[in-house]
């Protein structure tokens, strides 16, 4: 039995789909309720009503990323080892005492010991719900001969999550203060340890019982040479992702400074939010309507152009620069890791989204800090403009091979090739 297919009679055919159907709810509300955040439409001013500059902010969040980065890869590899669910329900556990912490944090202290609680929780969580999705998707694909949609499914649910909480945290900052937003919360971040009980793991191969240094030796070989289009879409989902991320720690920023209200900040990040979720709901009819240097093109460049327009006008245009980041990050999110997912099989598929997510987090541990400097330096529009730098020197490296690897590529057909190729390779180095 594999995640690709379900051998079954037709009268177990029924329940099997059944239970399926209802992994897929499961696995979208634990996925839900881990985005589910009242505090991000507000994090800057939280962390900044604990005695933390923007420098020191952006600090915390290199420190988180290093922890993140660290623990990425191995976490996948658990996942993939142990099963998903399992490294749901441990992340989900670290994510709840990690929010509950930053309710009795005061000081840089504190904040370091709760980040690197939520860096535990992140990294146990980013490889195993798409995997766990996407493994569920493909074999309801088996009995019915359905593509799956994982990716966009997924996105969709986080962003229409984040944008509902930004919605709920507005409304609620009217009537209440920012540590009661916390204490709610703290609260909600215990429903996705309760819904993980209920997840059913569903059929797939397992890695081979070769040492573990063998098998990170064999992924990493088999996503890099496997073919120039998994290589080229693999690097551009690690650092593309760092071009369209700044913003979500700089905007909030840039707000305060034009003295936007703060309960007015989670309708903005909703906005924001629901914008990325349309973004990767239509990438597969933008996929079908434009060429490789039209949309990807858009993907690459787009940030850039927004940064542009946050540092050179005022608070109207500058909403509608954000709106071009956070467009080419919904589209470029959901295409990017659709197209690594599809050309790997599910043995190793926590693993590969969870190099992909060391990648960025590793580059942003490094950039984190010197943005903040910069900020220190040179104020806000001088940040803009290094991050809009940056954003093109990182696109014309790791983008614009992606665009010349898919005008050319000559994979015939591209998934059943590759997840042969891959199980072949694989089982002669068992």
């Amino acid at each position: 039995m594999t995640a690709e297919h379900i051998d079954i009679d037709s009268s177990s055919a029924t329940h099997a789909q059944r239970r399926l159907r209802r992994n897929l709810a499961l696995v979208i509300g634990v996925s839900f309720f881990h985005v589910f955040s009242l505090i991000m439409p507000v994090i800057v001013p939280i962390f900044e009503s604990r005695g933390l500059d923007l420098g020191e902010i952006l600090l915390l969040q290199a420190i988180f990323g290093f922890a993140v980065a660290s623990l990425e890869v191995p976490s996948g590899y658990l996942s993939d080892l142990i099963g998903r669910k399992r490294t749901l329900l441990i992340g989900s556990v670290f994510y709840a005492f990690g929010t509950l912490l930053l309710y009795f944090s005061e000081g840089f202290g504190m904040l370091v010991a709760f980040e690197l609680c939520m860096a535990v929780a992140v990294s146990l969580i980013s490889g195993a719900d798409l995997a766990l999705l996407y493994d569920t998707e493909l074999a309801i694909g088996g009995l019915q001969g359905r593509r799956p949609k994982a990716v966009r499914r997924l996105f969709l649910l986080d962003t229409l999550s984040a944008a509902a909480a930004s919605v709920l945290a507005s409304l609620f900052l009217a009537l209440q203060s920012l540590e009661a937003l916390i204490a709610i919360q703290a609260f909600v971040a215990w429903l996705p340890f309760v819904i993980c009980f209920f997840v059913r793991e569903p059929p797939r191969r397992v890695l081979g019982s070769r040492r573990h240094s063998e098998n990170f030796a064999l992924i990493l070989r088999l996503v890099l040479t496997l073919s120039p289009l998994l290589r080229h879409a693999f690097l551009a989902l690690a650092f593309w992702s760092l071009s369209v991320f700044f913003v979500v720690w700089l905007l909030q920023k840039q707000w305060q400074l034009q003295a936007i209200p703060l309960e007015y900040f989670g309708y903005l990040w909703a906005c924001l939010s629901l914008v990325s979720a349309i973004a990767g709901q239509t990438s597969n009819l933008v996929k079908r309507v434009s060429s490789p240097w039209t949309r990807l093109g858009f993907i690459a460049f787009a940030p850039v152009v927004g940064y542009l327009g946050l540092a050179f006008f005022g608070p109207v245009v500058g909403f509608f620069a954000a709106i071009l980041i956070f467009l080419a990050r919904g589209l470029g999110i959901v295409l990017l890791r659709d197209a690594v997912n599809s050309r790997i099989p599910s043995e190793i598929r926590a693993t590969v989204n969870s190099l992909a997510n060391f990648g960025f987090r590793f580059a942003f541990t490094l950039l984190g800090p010197l943005v903040g400097f910069v900020f220190e330096l040179g104020g806000m529009r001088i940040t803009w403009l290094v991050v809009a730098i940056g954003s093109l020197a990182l696109n014309i490296v790791f983008m614009l091979p992606l665009i010349f690897a898919v005008q050319a590529r000559h994979e015939k057909p591209v998934r059943a090739i590759q997840l042969d190729t891959v199980r072949r390779v694989m089982r002669m180095a068992a």
